[in-house]
């Protein structure tokens, strides 16, 4: 080959490589103010020849400021196109834009948690329940409401209440959730008693001062009966000592007064009656009992002696239920109405028999003419109501309302020959309290409860006490009346 042809060989790829170059490689220049995407790049296929694809009306959105060149067309699209949320992709010599399909998760700094602890058998609410939850423990509030916030979406929950098998499980962040237990009471064939601490603490409880009883341990406990249930409270521990009153409760060596009983918030003034076999408060709407021993702070109450804390059933709102006892001193029974699955309505009564203690005690003759009679005559009636339900979002609510009337009259009367003495003791007392109570679960901020009480006592004595000596009449009359109120807003 002779060198002209190699000299023109070798013009031939330079001319054919700085042609390639052009077409290929070709620098862009942008000049674009405020501007939409669109646009601009239709002026740079109009002037660079370049081939788009996209969407008119998403890239007008876009607005350009940029006054820039770039040594290739695939720099200038990725710096045009990288404030604006999109992406392109090359098709042979087509440059296609679209939106950016990637969508960005962002997660939460915390998964918030809250429920319900709730009886499997009754639906009845699990109040005070202990909750262990990531080795962090709480309690739910007194109509088993729980709230928590976790750094986890997914958590271990340890459950467990007197009475009722310990629940382990794994739950998922959410709101309004329900938490079932299962009641631990069953027939044993055989059992062996023997003294162990660690039983002794699952009963009363573990933390000082503090007691806790409920109306599935209260049925296997001796003293309770249809009649009062404030004789299972006399059994425990730091409560009654040698010497003291059955009238009243005398916790850790406090004095009289001392002692606040307490009724869905509403405070029992008076926790006996004339006859001492019957309790103030009926046992079958009674769902949980708390004794805190010693004194404490406001928030629990403002007693140095102690709270005895009872809390009323809340109802079942899947079925009515009806309960009668019946015995040689009084008729009890409680009866469940649910209204429209969202609502329970209770009512719980007692009644004496007429003149249950109406009897001639003494009828014996003295002398010839001398005679002494002596008769009692005692009744009592109580009456509690009590409207409970929950809403959809879990806010929980009730009302209850507690009335009682106690009188006994004693009648005395002596004759001694032609002198009489005749004496009428008539003894009243009539309790009334009612509750209003709502308990707000927030979304992510925990609970709120709202309450508010009214109670009072109002005790009558009357006394006629009437004399004949020697034929001369003489009259004697007094009245007392003690009567006490609180209201109350929590």
């Amino acid at each position: 080959m002779s060198n002209n042809k190699l000299v023109k060989i070798f013009i031939l790829i330079v001319l054919i490589s700085f042609f390639e170059d052009n077409i290929y490689a070709q620098s862009v220049k942008i000049n674009a103010t405020n501007t939409p995407l669109n646009l601009v790049l239709i002026k740079l296929k109009n002037q660079y020849n370049i081939q788009f694809s996209f969407n008119d009306k998403l890239l007008a959105d876009c607005i350009i400021n940029d006054s820039s060149t770039y040594k290739t067309t695939e720099q200038a699209i990725k710096s045009l196109i990288k404030n604006c949320d999109l992406s392109y992709k090359k098709d042979n010599e087509v440059f296609i834009i679209y939106k950016n399909t990637e969508t960005k998760i962002s997660k939460p700094n915390s998964y918030f948690f809250s429920g319900q602890i709730i009886d499997i058998g009754g639906n009845e609410a699990l109040p005070y329940a202990n909750i262990l939850i990531n080795y962090t423990g709480l309690s739910a509030d007194v109509n088993g409401n729980f709230s928590f916030k976790s750094k986890d979406s997914v958590i271990n929950i340890k459950v467990s209440h007197i009475g009722y098998y310990l629940l382990d499980t794994i739950i998922n962040s959410g709101n309004n959730m329900k938490i079932f237990l299962k009641s631990s009471v069953i027939g044993l064939q055989e059992i062996v008693i023997k003294s162990e601490t660690q039983i002794y603490e699952d009963y009363i409880g573990k933390q000082a001062g503090l007691i806790r009883l409920n109306n599935k341990l209260s049925e296997l406990i001796s003293g309770n009966s249809d009649k009062t249930i404030f004789n299972i409270l006399r059994l425990q521990p730091g409560i009654l000592a040698s010497g003291e009153q059955s009238k009243d409760y005398i916790i850790w060596g406090s004095y009289k007064g001392q002692t606040q009983i307490r009724f869905d918030g509403i405070t029992m003034f008076n926790i006996s009656t004339y006859n001492d076999n019957i309790g103030a408060v009926n046992p079958l709407i009674i769902k949980n009992i708390q004794v805190n021993k010693g004194g404490y702070n406001a928030n629990i109450g403002d007693r140095v002696g102690g709270v005895v804390n009872l809390i009323g059933k809340s109802g079942n709102t899947s079925k009515f239920e009806a309960s009668l006892n019946i015995n040689t001193q009084t008729v009890n029974g409680i009866i469940n109405i649910p209204i429209a699955k969202k609502l329970s309505l209770q009512t719980s009564f007692r009644h004496t028999y007429n003149d249950y203690l109406n009897q001639q005690v003494l009828n014996n003759t003295l002398h010839k003419d001398d005679t002494e009679n002596n008769s009692s005559s005692y009744s009592f009636g109580d009456l509690n109501i009590k409207l409970a339900g929950k809403s959809d979002n879990g806010d929980s609510y009730y009302m209850s309302i507690i009335s009682s009337n106690d009188n006994l009259l004693n009648n005395y009367k002596n004759t001694v020959k032609n002198d009489l003495y005749y004496s009428n003791i008539d003894e009243n007392k009539k309790q009334f309290g009612g509750a209003l109570f709502y308990g707000k679960n927030w979304s992510n901020a925990g609970l709120t409860n709202i309450s508010a009480s009214i109670s009072s006592l109002t005790s009558n004595f009357d006394n006629i006490s009437d004399f004949i000596i020697n034929n001369t009449n003489y009259v004697y009359t007094s009245n007392t009346i003690n009567s006490i109120c609180e209201k109350r807003i929590n």
